[in-house]
């Protein structure tokens, strides 16, 4: 599915239960989607967000071919429970302009192990809330020339859960780089 330069706002649940949809590509006049935009879309694999501002509640919910989530630049706010059992997701990538993850962002996406995350990290500019991206064990894919994650992964920091194993790699990466895992 493809949007045109038309529309600026997707309301809630406008795509749920569209079994059929493998790619959405949202046009970049698209700044925002309701809840439940995404919700039960069963063979949902690629995604492409146009120029949203916040991932809202249930964006992605029940959807297990989704492998995959890169955020473009705009979005600001990650909220609770936008992505919800999205039993696939493997890899979410979070760019410098998020400055709001709230707690539980991730619910029952078990098979998250990477996080490719942008910008740099200061409790004053960022808020992550505690148990942001789930329980298990992640990779925190972090730029080399970002300050400030290293100590706060390390200390327990932000979305950790007291069973999280935590790996740091930081590399320098492309907006727009895919990473295999």
């Amino acid at each position: 599915f493809q949007t045109t330069s038309d529309l600026s706002i997707i309301n809630n649940a406008a795509f749920a239960w569209c079994e059929q949809i493998t790619d959405i590509n949202l046009h970049s006049n698209i700044t925002r989607i309701g809840s439940n935009t995404f919700s039960h879309c069963s063979s949902l694999k690629n995604v492409e967000l146009g120029s949203i501002t916040t991932l809202p509640w249930a964006s992605f919910k029940n959807c297990p071919e989704l492998f995959s989530i890169t955020l473009p630049s705009t979005v600001t706010k990650i909220d609770y429970g936008a992505i919800i059992n999205c039993t696939n997701l493997r890899q979410l990538s979070i760019p410098a302009s998020v400055d709001t993850v709230a707690s539980f962002a991730l619910i029952d996406c078990e098979a998250l192990v990477l996080l490719k995350i942008d910008g740099n990290y200061s409790p004053n500019t960022r808020s992550f809330a505690k148990l942001s991206f789930g329980f298990g064990p992640l990779t925190y894919y972090v730029n080399s020339n970002a300050t400030g994650w290293e100590e706060a992964l390390s200390n327990g920091g932000f979305g950790l859960s007291s069973s999280q194993q935590v790996s740091v790699i930081s590399e320098t990466f492309e907006d727009n780089e895919v990473l295999y895992i």
